[in-house]
């Protein structure tokens, strides 16, 4: 079987969105962009037999109305088939009727050139030429009626997930798949999406299996392309990948999957030499309360481990037209909740180099000195923390503080104690 990823990207990536066609037969998802996506790959449109629907959002099937007509431009003969959760044909037809609709009905395409709609369920079978269809109700959230598939050609199997959470039918999938193509949203799965976490997980569980990882964050396909697995392969947009014919070796249509990953790693070394290089200034405040404790929070940055889950002092980037005390207000409500008054800069400053998977960052500290402004609190938490907390002076060895920060904190704790 030939796969074509015709997209890998989830919804904010500049990947296309999540589509993959099987032998120019059969299209998996439908989403915003995948018609023009195929038009500009000249992928003939209809060459393809079915299309499977995993779920109902916008990024997996909203094209298929558009996919339906635009077939109508140059249709000449054959049926296709379309199989998706309960309410497949009625949601298109919603969807062309009340957006499309000035030309040919909806019916009238449908009966002219061929399209049937099937309603899936769980563990349902389908025939279709030389291929067996199977489908899985997967976990996607409290997001009803998803599914995930498995497709069967001469004894080759290979899955679908969808977008799925860590759920049995998952793992049943993969058990019975050769191959399977794997949504990794995130770095760490949650209830609606598989991350990195749960497919390096996967990987050493099943080290005799395959797996292409798709619906990526740019955050996701950065953190996977630095690690090696055997059994993981990373495509991007427009990528073939070929299961041999009668057999279950896996054949990279243009190169191994051994040199494939080593021409991956060798650019991204050559890009290394190149990499962007980037300044910033933060500016923290040392924030204390009537009782003299000091507020601290701990850091979320998955993408950086040396980083991640570490305790510092709020503070941030400085935005263009900020004074360093408006930034230090902003930093220090967006972060907490917390209206604080800016004082004295303190004689302390720390300079931090940071490597991303795709830059380098040069970053220099600055801290002030801040009490609270008001008694008022609003009870927020910023994306970037995890949580934070208030901590007397002698609590702060119980804490594993990012580089400069501790040493600030103390060096604002002898200031604060000799006036």
């Amino acid at each position: 079987m030939k796969i074509k990823m015709i997209g890998t990207g989830a919804i904010g990536a500049k990947q296309n969105s999540a589509s993959t066609l099987i032998d120019e037969t059969i299209l998996v998802d439908c989403g915003n962009g995948t018609v023009k996506a195929m038009l500009k790959n000249d992928i003939d449109i209809n060459k393809i037999q079915a299309v499977l629907i995993t779920h109902f959002h916008m990024d997996h099937f909203l094209d298929l109305p558009i996919f339906l007509l635009t077939r109508t431009f140059k249709y000449k003969e054959g049926t296709l088939t379309v199989y998706g959760p309960k309410g497949i044909e009625a949601n298109c037809k919603e969807l062309y009727d009340k957006y499309m609709n000035d030309g040919d009905s909806f019916e009238t395409i449908k009966k002219n050139t061929g399209i049937n709609f099937i309603e899936v369920e769980n563990g349902s079978l389908h025939n279709l030429v030389e291929y067996t269809i199977k489908s899985y109700e997967v976990t996607h959230g409290n997001i009803s009626d998803c599914y995930g598939y498995t497709l069967e050609k001469n004894n080759c199997k290979i899955g679908f997930t969808g977008d799925a959470s860590l759920c049995e039918n998952v793992l049943k999938i993969i058990d019975e798949s050769y191959l399977t193509i794997i949504d990794m949203c995130y770095l760490k799965g949650n209830i609606y999406h598989l991350g990195c976490d749960n497919i390096e997980n996967i990987c050493r569980n099943n080290p005799n299996k395959k797996y292409i990882p798709t619906h990526m964050t740019t955050i996701s396909r950065n953190y996977i392309m630095d690690k090696k697995n055997d059994n993981l392969t990373i495509l991007n947009d427009y990528d073939d990948y070929v299961i041999g014919k009668g057999s279950n070796d896996i054949v990279q249509e243009k190169m191994s999957n051994d040199f494939y990953y080593n021409y991956i790693n060798q650019n991204q070394m050559k890009e290394k030499k190149h990499m962007e290089k980037r300044t910033i200034f933060v500016f923290k405040g040392i924030l204390f309360n009537k009782e003299n404790e000091i507020l601290i929070d701990n850091r979320k940055e998955e993408i950086l481990d040396d980083a991640n889950e570490k305790w510092e002092v709020p503070g941030g980037k400085i935005e263009f037209g900020e004074t360093p005390e408006d930034a230090v207000k902003r930093e220090l409500f967006e972060e907490t909740g917390y209206n604080v008054k800016v004082n004295e800069i303190i004689p302390y400053s720390k300079v931090s180099m940071w490597q991303y998977s795709d830059y380098e960052q040069h970053t220099v500290i600055f801290f002030y000195m801040c009490e609270l402004a008001d008694e008022e609190h609003i009870n927020r938490q910023d994306y970037k923390i995890n949580g934070y907390k208030w901590v007397k002076k002698d609590e702060l060895d119980n804490y594993n503080f990012l580089p400069g920060n501790k040493e600030a904190i103390e060096i604002a704790i002898k200031i604060k104690e000799s006036k």
